[in-house]
C-alpha cells in the first residue's frame, strides 16, 4: 500500500460510479444498525497503516442502506473529507447481499464494462493487478491511472453467491495481498452471517 495522487476529475467520477451501482426497484431506504457498519471498510481501517484522517472522521462519513424486495440488502459507505493535506481523499464502497445464495449475476461483465467506459471517458484507465488475494469466485484489483500513468487509488471488486462488493480509493493504493485480507476477508465473512431485512 502506498499513497496515491488526487485529481479533482476522479471526484466526478466517483460520483458517477455511485450512481450506476446504487440503482435499485422496488427499494426501502433504511438507517444502518451498528452491526452492519462494522461489515464495511472505513477510513478508520487505514489508521494502523499511517493512512488514517489528520481530525475525527465522523463528520465526513456516511453510512446508507437499501432494502429491496426483502431479498437483497445493499450497505453503503462514503467518506470524503475536505479539502486538506489527509492522504485519503475519498472512500466508496457498497456491499450487497442476498437472503439466500445465487448464481453469479452475469451482468457483472456488463457493468465492469460500464464502469471503465466511465473511467475512460475521465481519461482515467485502469490497471489490473496480480495480488494473489483470493475471496469468493470473481475478485479483480485494479488500480486508477491518472493520464500520465500515476496511481491515484483504486477499484476492488468482490463477489460470491451471496454477496458482492465494490470498493474505491482515492489518494491511497491498496494492491498488497496481505493488506487485502486484512481489510476485506473477515469483513465479508461477517456480512453472509448477516439477516437481510
Amino acid at each position: 500500500m502506498h499513497r496515491g495522487k488526487s485529481t479533482g476529475r476522479l471526484i466526478v467520477l466517483v460520483l458517477a460510479l455511485a450512481a450506476v451501482v446504487a440503482l435499485g426497484v422496488n427499494c426501502t431506504v433504511q438507517k444502518p444498525s451498528a452491526e452492519e457498519k462494522q461489515v464495511m471498510v472505513t477510513v478508520g481501517d487505514f489508521e494502523k497503516y499511517g493512512f488514517g484522517p489528520s481530525a475525527s472522521p465522523d463528520a465526513f462519513e456516511r453510512f446508507t442502506k437499501v432494502s429491496i424486495l426483502s431479498t437483497h440488502m445493499i450497505l453503503q459507505y462514503y467518506y470524503e473529507p475536505p479539502e486538506s493535506d489527509d492522504s485519503i481523499k475519498y472512500l466508496y464502497e457498497m456491499l450487497q447481499v442476498r437472503e439466500k445464495p445465487a448464481a453469479l449475476d452475469e451482468n457483472k461483465s456488463l457493468q465492469e464494462s460500464m464502469v471503465k467506459n466511465v473511467f475512460s471517458s475521465q481519461k482515467i484507465s485502469l490497471r489490473e493487478e496480480k495480488t494473489g488475494f483470493a475471496y469468493g469466485k470473481r475478485n479483480k484489483v485494479f488500480s486508477i491511472l491518472t493520464e500520465e500513468g500515476v496511481p491515484v487509488g483504486s477499484y476492488i471488486t468482490i463477489g460470491d453467491e451471496r454477496l458482492d462488493c465494490v470498493f474505491m480509493s482515492v489518494g491511497v493504493v491498496v494492491n498488497e495481498k496481505e493488506v487485502l485480507e486484512e481489510l476485506f476477508r473477515s469483513k465479508l465473512d461477517a456480512a453472509k452471517e448477516l439477516a437481510v431485512r
